[in-house]
């Protein structure tokens, strides 16, 4: 493993002060691909497939992340202080034992609401150290490489994804019940992960506490920080679309009153794998034009191809066309992997990242709660084909807003040397 991090190293140019974070997030990144094989994409797919679950149920699973997100603003108040990996393993650690539990409890009960309980739980616990984890990376890899050193974990951790999902695919094919082999395999890779990622040294920083409660704190910075507040606004609308759909997909392409009824392999290579495997081309490619332009001014360009996707899942009859469309939508998942992880860090002063980063988390989980279950009530008012068309119109409009806004946004990310008799204090 050593060999391989020197490899990687030598490759990449990762700097010197960078390294030891590194090494240590690199395997948490392997981790972490392997648990999000067992995300509610495919959790979704064995509902429908092992269950025959309802929408509202597959719905339940998408919104359970959110759930985390919403709550993470608790855990961003934590962000700057000495002790702040606890925040970060502990939440992790919790995760990775409900999804070991996930198996043994189902494999005693088969009940599809028991399975989406507990998964629920786990996935509401793994999201929920989200702002912990930028803060850290703001503090532990430097300004000027961030999102090239980020994008190679972030590599690392969709290969391990994507070999993973497929697996656990061919698994369930074999036998739609081998879903209690497949959760207790994640939960062990993801303890080993979580205590790699303990094993971080946190660089200090000014530890600051808000004397207001969190709720009241993110309400000031919102007021005070206009086009931090309008850029979560605009980004909301995208965000509200993407989780909208993203359980529309997994219902069309399992559930055979659509006429795809794809089996467990067809439907885990539609909605997760091809996407994630296509990531793995651009990472790299993204995370230099984040460091170089920064994520507002790129970020409308990666809202482009997930609309195309989506306008193309609404005139696919069979599952060549929903393919070809992942596969777009793989080119700028990367990027918008890195520019949700990075984009509070170009408005919130060094102190304060944790906090920024957990209004974003917040408000991404209050939309994500209610989008799924939006897309599941719009199957059933509206169809499937203007389900798809509304999600493509809110992307649409949100790129547009995007665009008028990256044109006067000044990042405050970059950190100017100062002048010497600045640094003497004169």
């Amino acid at each position: 493993m050593r060999s391989l991090f020197k490899k990687i190293i030598n490759h990449y140019r990762v700097p010197d002060d960078a390294y030891e974070t590194f090494r240590h997030d690199f395997k948490y990144g392997i981790s972490k691909g392997l648990v999000l094989a067992g995300s509610a994409g495919v959790a979704g797919v064995i509902l429908k497939k092992s269950f025959s679950a309802s929408d509202f149920q597959v719905a339940l699973l998408y919104s359970a992340t959110n759930l985390g997100l919403l709550f993470s603003i608790f855990t961003a108040v934590h962000a700057e202080r000495a002790n702040k990996m606890n925040y970060a393993y502990v939440p992790d650690a919790i995760a990775r034992t409900l999804f070991i539990l996930t198996a043994v409890a189902t494999a005693l009960i088969p009940n599809a609401w028991l399975f989406t309980a507990i998964l629920c739980a786990a996935y509401a616990f793994n999201s929920l150290n989200t702002p912990v984890l930028t803060s850290i990376y703001r503090s532990n890899y430097p300004d000027h490489s961030r999102g090239k050193v980020m994008g190679i974990v972030r590599t690392v951790f969709n290969i391990a994804f994507v070999v993973a999902s497929y697996v656990f695919g061919l698994m369930l094919d074999l036998d739609g019940h081998n879903y209690v082999y497949v959760y207790p395999i994640i939960g062990l890779v993801g303890l080993w992960g979580g205590w790699q990622l303990r094993k971080i040294n946190i660089i200090p920083t000014v530890h600051t506490t808000s004397p207001m409660h969190p709720i009241r704190s993110a309400l000031t910075i919102l007021r005070e920080d206009k086009p931090f507040a309008h850029f979560m606004g605009y980004w909301a609308i995208f965000g509200f679309a993407m989780l909208m759909i993203d359980p529309v997909k997994t219902i069309y392409v399992t559930d055979p009153a659509y006429g795809i009824n794809a089996t467990y392999e067809e439907a885990v290579l539609a909605v997760t794998v091809i996407p994630q495997a296509v990531m793995l081309l651009t990472f790299a490619f993204w995370g230099r034009q984040i460091d170089k332009y920064g994520v507002i001014k790129i970020r409308f360009l990666l809202n482009i191809l997930p609309t195309i996707n989506v306008i193309l899942f609404y005139f696919a009859t069979d599952l060549r066309l929903i393919y070809f469309a992942s596969f777009l939508q793989g080119i700028s998942m990367s990027g918008a992997q890195l520019s949700w992880q990075l984009c509070v860090m170009e408005f919130a002063p060094r102190q304060q990242v944790g906090l920024y980063m957990g209004i974003h988390t917040m408000l991404t989980g209050l939309r994500g709660i209610v989008a799924p279950f939006i897309g599941a009530w719009l199957i059933g008012t509206s169809g499937m084909g203007n389900t798809f068309l509304f999600a493509a119109g809110l992307m649409v409009i949100s790129t547009v807003m995007m665009i008028r806004f990256s044109a006067n946004h000044i990042r405050r990310d970059i950190e100017v040397p100062l002048p010497i008799a600045a640094e003497r204090g004169d």
